[in-house]
């Protein structure tokens, strides 16, 4: 067995070098840039000509490193929106030439990758779960097996494409909410990687419901420690940032594009609604998913569940953000890894037929996020419509290219419509979860 077993470490090991050599097949490193820019542009040793702000801060760093940048041509720059700590973190990256900055950057999100799988493992064995081909498998080719296919997931596959920083925040979030707590309180670092994007802040709710007030007080005066350095180094950033820029929505893209996973955009799509009506639903559903959220994270507390309730609460900020792009559900995978070993068994206990099958239906809808992100599945679709004959935009778009059209076509309401089901049976599962966690706690062993 033994033997065998060294074999099989050998194949997840080059299934992991497989992965990564696939994820860098193609990458756009248009995030990427944005950072690299706004790290040159607050860079005191680097004459740049932009301001951090500025909506065409990329243009000269596309110029200077010879970068493809499809967009340019257009006129549509990516903008810098995130407060100006983060642009602080990336000077170091602005000294080393563009390629060089991006290398060391993806590089970082394989050793993540196993630092996700290592805590997913760990929580496997805490629940006694049946490990995938434990017979098999070592605990190491089990990690290195799992990380690749995180790597390999639709959310992280992104964030190769397009250079993101959320498996950073991620690491910085897990870590926080993972160790003791004891000598640095909880809640230090998510108020750090809040500086950096302001969307971990919503994970205060779980916080919130865990009564660790100690660990509210450090993510807030972490935060504001941030805040405070960004008005302390780049004060007239600062001012732009905080008057101005982050009220600024057009500066992040269309709310109901069709690659959001934010309940904003699911419900715009799925309704055929925008303008006021849309803001009206999206508070009030936005309003009552955090209450259910809440009401399962305290139950999840109360049954150990503390990898189901920490990639919950981590989800929050994908589903309330007024926009969220796919890359950012990089905990996606862990979740869904909970949700099968928490959830399911749940929804096999049901004695109602039509909860049981729901439950198994929303959880293999909201797997499909895992494979492909919302906009190449309708792309998908368009391909499948215009076989069978049922694509309903033949004649629309006369004279455009092939994947022009398929990126218009993605686009329209009733293809949107459809790519919305998974995005919407993710938020179903997280209620229904939570309907089903009102058992007493004896019952989810």
């Amino acid at each position: 067995m033994t033997r065998y077993r060294w074999g099989i470490t050998g194949a997840c090991i080059l299934f992991l070098a497989g992965v990564i050599v696939y994820n860098l097949r193609e990458f756009l490193a248009y995030d990427y840039l944005v950072y690299y820019a706004g790290g040159k542009s607050v860079n005191w040793f680097l004459d740049y000509p932009s301001s951090l702000y500025d909506l065409d801060i990329l243009r000269e760093t596309v110029r200077a490193e010879k970068f493809r940048y499809i967009f340019g041509d257009d006129g549509l720059w990516l903008a810098f929106t995130y407060p100006p700590f983060a642009s602080l973190l990336f000077i170091p990256a602005s000294f080393l030439p563009l390629r060089v900055a991006i290398g060391l950057h993806l590089a970082f999100f394989v050793p993540i990758a196993f630092y996700c799988a290592k805590v997913l493992r760990d929580y496997l064995v805490k629940r006694n779960s049946r490990l995938l081909f434990e017979k098999y498998l070592s605990p190491f080719s089990f990690i290195v097996l799992c990380a690749a296919l995180i790597l390999l997931s639709a959310p992280w596959r992104n964030n190769f494409l397009y250079g993101q920083i959320n498996p950073y925040l991620l690491a910085l979030i897990l870590y926080d909410l993972l160790r003791p707590g004891t000598r640095i309180p909880r809640g230090v670092f998510i108020g750090i990687a809040a500086g950096i994007k302001l969307t971990p802040l919503a994970i205060g709710i779980l916080f919130l419901v865990r009564k660790e007030w100690k660990s509210i007080i450090a993510l807030g005066v972490s935060f504001a420690g941030t805040i405070a350095a960004g008005f302390a180094v780049l004060p007239q950033q600062s001012l732009t940032y905080w008057g101005s820029v982050i009220w600024d929505p057009s500066r992040v893209g269309n709310p109901i594009s069709s690659n959001s996973v934010a309940i904003q955009g699911v419900l715009g799509r799925m309704t055929f609604q925008d303008g006021t009506v849309l803001k009206a639903l999206y508070g009030i559903t936005a309003i009552t998913l955090i209450a259910v959220i809440g009401y399962a994270l305290q139950k999840m507390e109360q049954h150990n569940l503390y990898l189901s309730q920490i990639s919950l609460a981590v989800l929050v900020p994908v589903f309330i953000s007024p926009i969220s792009w796919s890359h950012h559900a990089v905990i996606l995978p862990i979740f869904m890894v909970c949700a099968a070993v928490d959830f399911l068994p749940l929804a096999a206990r049901w004695r109602s037929r039509a909860g049981h099958i729901l439950c198994y239906l929303c959880y293999a809808l909201s797997s499909l996020m895992l494979v492909n992100t919302l906009l190449d599945w309708g792309k998908l679709v368009v391909r499948f419509w215009r076989r069978v004959d049922f694509y309903p935009f033949t004649g629309r778009y006369p004279g455009v290219d092939a994947h022009t059209l398929l990126l218009r076509a993605a686009d329209e309401q009733p293809v949107m419509f459809v790519t919305s089901i998974p995005a919407l049976a993710l938020v179903v599962l997280v209620v229904l979860w939570a309907v089903l966690l009102r058992r007493p706690a004896e019952n989810m062993q």
